[in-house]
């Protein structure tokens, strides 16, 4: 999933390629990539990349988590290759915890719930 500036169409001539690699031949440990497959990501594009790589498993727990820098990446990245069932049920985790924060500008903050301790006596 490429994400960023160039997702967004604000990119200048000198941005890089921000990309989102989920799959299960990912390691856990995204420290531990194979060279093979950190080249495959590099070569997709025509300038410097800064890939981000994330095992499929570990996704899908931040996603459920409500992790802010995936929601931003879902609501504003471009899908570049996708599993359909994988992608319906990445769609289903965002559309449910996206309502639970509110984002001004670049800054996503959890929505307050409307409990009695919330208001100002």
């Amino acid at each position: 999933m490429l994400f960023g500036s160039r997702a967004r169409g604000d990119f200048t001539e000198s941005s890089d390629y921000d990309v989102l690699y989920v799959d299960d031949i990912v390691p856990r440990d995204p420290r531990k990539v194979s060279n093979e497959l950190f080249l495959k990501v590099l070569y997709m594009f025509p300038g410097e990349v800064d890939p981000v790589f994330m095992n499929t498993e570990i996704f899908l727990r931040k996603l459920k988590d409500g992790v802010p820098f995936l929601l931003q990446i879902l609501e504003e990245g471009k899908v570049l290759e996708r599993d359909e069932k994988f992608w319906e049920e990445v769609t289903k985790i965002f559309q449910e915890k996206r309502k639970e924060w509110e984002r001004v500008g670049d800054v996503w903050r959890k929505k307050r719930s409307n409990d009695k301790e919330d208001f100002n006596f």
